[in-house]
């Protein structure tokens, strides 16, 4: 089911000069381990943009529930995949971790094609607005929206598990084939939106708690044989 899937996603960086090494370390090596567990899926993106605000590289490891989400962060691989890191990067500044949370799916739309560039659309509750109000109107409202644009291939909509402020309390994720395709989408929509009733697909109070926008373009993608 949709609303079980949890995407566990790690952010991280890397020392300039070791880059090509962690690269190969991360996809060859640490995230087939990981995946010897009960995650189905590993992607590995890297960021397009030149914002150092964001990690360089983010790593989603998809689960189908939560229970399985859980019984990896208990297990013994979790702790083979954490000696896994410290042993293979030992110096300072080697490999660290910037992010690491978890999100709840709650939502998905579209779906197919190759997406190949992530759009990470992460933000907070808007004041005086309710729960159920907030996701009633982007699940059935603002991502069918967005997906009219033919440039899109899939939306989905996240809520975070747990209460870390340092993460949003929700996610929104926008895929496309390539870059152009992104470049496009964001013309198209551009383009339409004195088209538009603003007001509902586009309204002032949403954008107060916006905690941050970001693009990601595949490195690699790994699945076991399940269907999501």
């Amino acid at each position: 089911m949709a609303s079980q899937v949890v995407s566990h996603i790690i952010g991280t960086n890397c020392a300039p000069d070791k880059e090509q090494e962690f690269n190969v370390w991360y996809t060859t090596h640490h995230a087939p381990l990981v995946m010897q567990g009960p995650a189905v899926e590993a992607m590995r993106y890297q960021r397009i943009e030149d914002d150092a605000r964001y990690p360089r590289y983010l790593a989603i490891f998809k689960y189908d529930s939560e229970d399985d989400y859980a019984n990896y962060l208990g297990s013994a691989l979790r702790q083979k995949a954490l000696a896994d890191i410290r042993d293979s990067w030992p110096e300072a500044g080697d490999y660290t971790e910037i992010w690491s949370v978890a999100f709840r799916r709650i939502a998905r739309r579209g779906g197919g094609g190759n997406p190949k560039v992530l759009h990470f659309n992460g933000s907070n509750l808007p004041a005086n607005t309710s729960q159920a109000d907030y996701d009633r109107w982007y699940t059935d409202d603002h991502m069918l929206f967005m997906l009219r644009s033919p440039y899109m291939v899939e939306a989905e909509r996240y809520h975070r598990i747990g209460g870390d402020p340092k993460y949003p309390q929700f996610l929104a994720t926008y895929k496309y084939e390539s870059e152009a395709a992104l470049a496009e989408s964001k013309q198209h929509f551009l383009a339409g939106l004195s088209t538009i009733d603003r007001q509902r697909h586009w309204p002032d109070w949403v954008w107060r708690r916006m905690w941050g926008r970001i693009n990601y373009r595949l490195v690699s993608k790994e699945r076991k044989d399940l269907v999501l």
